[in-house]
């Protein structure tokens, strides 16, 4: 007897549940990504602050020399501040594309899902018509085979 449909449907299924599962690692490693690059930027804005706490306090007793160092460092790390920005502009765009990468491989693997649910009540209802009609039919033939006289 050959396989039911609904059966067969469920190698579609594994392969959608896989993608599925592959897409959510992608999105679990990009949105960790995201998160460690965001705490950086954290991270380098309050350095930044914290030198520009100490250059504005000890700006009166800094010679120029000195205050030429701090403002070129404090150049470079508003720099570095710049690039981490757009570093995570473009972290976050990305992780908006795997989120809905994800999402498109979710609703596949429900599509799947509710197609097989569809197809098994189908076929249990042209089971249960099947099983009907061989009851009608036995039903109809001892009808037949019973005595005339009997009653």
């Amino acid at each position: 007897m050959a396989a039911r449909r609904s059966e067969r449907m469920g190698v579609v299924l594994m392969v959608a549940e896989r993608h599925e599962q592959e897409a959510a690692g992608y999105l679990s490693r990009h949105s960790e990504l995201v998160r460690n690059e965001t705490e950086q930027l954290a991270q380098l804005a309050e350095y930044r602050d914290t030198y520009l706490g100490h250059y504005a306090s000890d700006q009166a007793r800094m010679g120029p020399a000195e205050l030429s160092r701090y403002s070129q460092f404090l150049l470079h790390l508003g720099g570095a501040i710049d690039d981490q920005q757009r570093k995570l502009a473009t972290l976050q765009q990305q992780l908006e594309t795997v989120r809905r990468h994800w999402h498109e491989q979710h609703q596949r693997r429900k599509a799947v899902e509710d197609l097989i649910a569809r197809l098994r009540r189908g076929e249990d209802r042209e089971v249960e018509k099947q099983l009907q009609k061989q009851l009608d039919e036995m039903a109809s033939a001892s009808r037949r085979h019973k005595p005339s006289g009997v009653g």
